[in-house]
């Protein structure tokens, strides 16, 4: 017998999946993903499984306009931005719905200086400073997998009554399925907040942790189609709907099953490449801003995160949601000086990543500096 559940999807597909180097998307490919997306949803529940679908603003200019034209279509866009004031202000110009990101691992939090006691301190602040501006806030818990389970508990708890979800994100891909599915289950039971799953793929674990966190009583998933991403990618949308079907005869309510196929074909157009084969060489490179900046971070701490030793070299790739850290690694990497024109440089590079439909790799990048031509790209 086949058992229906209301499963919502935070689809990730144009904010983590143009994290995955040489994947850029134009404004019309990700309007139309956008689109065709949205007709998954069969209108026969009275709550679309499609929760929002999620934007980075800050990533390029072009991002902004697409999130605006969505937002003018009144398809459910929610923008992420790190945990900023100015940030959050810039993303409510755009829309009420917000997603913000906070480190809660002691390795991460270690980085940033940061103690336990200080990030729920600053949550708060930040929250409800967002919730008087903000319809709809959801909350990515940063390396959630690898946070000490009492502290994630208590967090979660002290920061709830500001936020509408809480996104539990193994950032690091090294979460195994058994111990996903208790913790999740736990934190469900002890914080009574509406769970959603992000899974990264580094030990091709993650379709299986996120099935996991759901049997444990996660109320959505944040994934990809395709499973692009950073590294090793993301857990795939279509893979983790196709094995709630045919493994655990379980259908989600409202969900147009024959559209699937025709979302995953469009990635795969546009998108042209596939997420990196874990453990292959591609799958330690990193393109994010977010997570080459914990990098260098990591390596003045001596933590490891992302599965990097802090004494290896960062393999970086320069693409459209790469940021300052990314030029920064590239230097160090080369022992070139940072160009004055640090913003200047980056914003160049990444207009010619939306143009030519591509990512710059660490040589080119290089050879640019190098030779002053990286205004002749």
């Amino acid at each position: 017998m086949v058992e229906e559940i209301e499963l919502l999807i935070s689809d990730e597909t144009l904010r983590d999946g143009q994290q995955q180097p040489w994947v850029t998307f134009t404004s019309d490919e990700m309007k139309k993903i956008a689109q065709e997306i949205m007709k998954l949803d069969d209108g026969s529940n009275k709550t679309s499984p499609i929760y929002n679908i999620d934007i980075m603003p800050t990533m390029h200019h072009t991002h902004k306009l697409v999130a605006e034209e969505l937002c003018d279509q009144k398809i459910p866009i929610t923008l992420a931005v790190p945990m900023s004031k100015p940030l959050i202000n810039y993303a409510n110009q755009i829309t009420p719905n917000i997603i913000t990101i906070s480190s809660l691992s002691d390795a991460l939090m270690k980085g940033k200086n940061l103690t336990r006691e200080k990030n729920i301190s600053s949550t708060q602040k930040i929250l409800s400073y967002a919730k008087k501006r903000s319809n709809h806030i959801g909350l990515a818990g940063e390396d959630s997998s690898r946070t000490d389970m009492g502290f994630l508990i208590d967090y979660v708890n002290s920061v709830k009554e500001n936020m509408d979800y809480f996104i539990y994100c193994d950032t690091d891909g090294r979460a195994e399925p058994f111990t996903t599915y208790q913790r999740i289950k736990r934190l469900s039971r002890l914080t009574d907040v509406p769970i959603f799953m992000h899974c990264h793929n580094d030990t091709n674990q993650a379709v299986e942790n996120t099935l996991q966190g759901i049997l444990g009583g996660a109320k959505g998933i944040s994934s990809t189609f395709t499973g692009i991403g950073d590294r090793a990618g993301n857990a795939a949308t279509e893979k983790i709907l196709k094995s709630l079907k045919d493994d655990y005869g379980t259908i989600v309510k409202g969900l147009d099953y024959d559209q699937i196929p025709k979302v995953t074909g469009l990635v795969r157009q546009y998108a042209k490449n596939g997420p990196a084969e874990p453990g292959s060489k591609n799958s330690k490179t990193h393109e994010a801003g977010i997570h080459v900046d914990a990098l260098l971070k990591a390596n003045q701490t001596r933590e490891s995160v992302y599965s990097h030793n802090p004494d290896d070299p960062i393999n970086i790739c320069l693409g459209v949601s790469s940021g300052k850290s990314a030029l920064q690694a590239i230097c160090q990497n080369s022992g070139l000086s940072l160009p004055q024109d640090v913003n200047g440089v980056l914003d160049y590079f990444k207009d010619e990543c939306i143009k030519h439909k591509k990512s710059f790799s660490e040589p080119e990048v290089i050879s640019y500096l190098n030779n002053q031509q990286y205004h002749k790209l």
